[in-house]
C-alpha cells in the first residue's frame, strides 16, 4: 500500500511541475477577456482587462463621410485607469469600410476575417492595419516606418450585435517594429491579442 501512494505522490508532483513548467513557457496567452501582451525588445509585458485589475479597454473610430461614401477606421486600446501609467497598447484598423455609408451595418461583421493582414504604412496611405504601444519614452507605431517579417495574423474573429451597436471581438497574434517620430525602433515579438471593436454607426 505505501508503495502505491509513493508512486500515485510522485506521478502526481511531476505531472503538477510539467503543468507549471508549460504555463510558465507559453507566456503569449491569457485567460482575460480582452488582452495584450508579447515582448517588447525582449521584455515582457501584458495589458489584460480583468474584473479585478485597473487596465479597461477602450474603442474609437474615425474616418470620413461623404456622399454616399464613407472611410471608416476602427481602434481598441488597453490601458489603466490613469492614462500616466505606461504600458498602454493598441490596435487599429485603418480605412477597413471603404463604400456606400448605408452599407456599414451589412457588411461590418465581414471586415476582419481570419488570416494574415496588411500593415499600414502610413506615407502611403491606403487600408492597413496599426498596432499602437506607449511607455514612458513615448508614442510608438507600426506605421510610421518600413515592416521586415512583420506579420499580422487574425486567428478568431467574432460577430456580436448589443444593446451598443455591432461589434466583433477579434484574436490574433502579431510581431512587428514600432517607431517613434524621431525614427528610435522598438521591436514587438510574441505578440498576442483579444480586443472588440465597434461599428461606426
Amino acid at each position: 500500500m505505501k508503495h502505491h501512494l509513493l508512486l500515485f505522490l510522485t506521478l502526481f508532483l511531476a505531472f503538477t511541475a510539467c503543468k507549471k513548467d508549460k504555463n510558465d513557457d507559453d507566456q503569449n496567452t491569457s485567460d482575460a477577456e480582452f488582452y495584450i501582451l508579447g515582448k517588447i525588445d525582449g521584455e515582457s509585458f501584458r495589458l489584460e482587462a480583468t474584473p479585478t485589475n485597473d487596465i479597461e479597454m477602450s474603442t474609437s473610430n474615425s474616418g470620413s463621410i461623404g456622399t454616399p461614401n464613407c472611410v471608416f477606421d476602427y481602434g481598441a486600446y488597453l490601458g489603466a485607469f490613469d492614462q500616466n501609467v505606461f504600458p498602454q497598447s493598441g490596435i487599429d484598423f485603418v480605412s477597413y469600410f471603404d463604400g456606400d455609408c448605408a452599407d456599414e451595418e451589412t457588411l461590418y461583421n465581414d471586415l476582419f476575417p481570419t488570416g494574415t493582414q496588411a500593415f499600414l504604412n502610413e506615407a502611403a496611405g491606403g487600408k492597413g492595419v496599426q498596432v499602437v504601444y506607449i511607455d514612458a519614452s513615448g508614442y510608438y507605431s507600426s506605421a510610421k516606418g518600413a515592416q521586415s517579417g512583420a506579420q499580422f495574423t487574425i486567428t478568431k474573429s467574432e460577430e456580436a450585435n448589443d444593446i451598443f451597436g455591432l461589434s466583433q471581438t477579434i484574436t490574433g497574434t502579431v510581431k512587428c517594429t514600432l517607431y517613434d517620430e524621431f525614427g528610435n525602433k522598438k521591436e514587438l515579438t510574441d505578440g498576442s491579442f483579444r480586443l472588440n471593436f465597434r461599428s461606426y454607426f
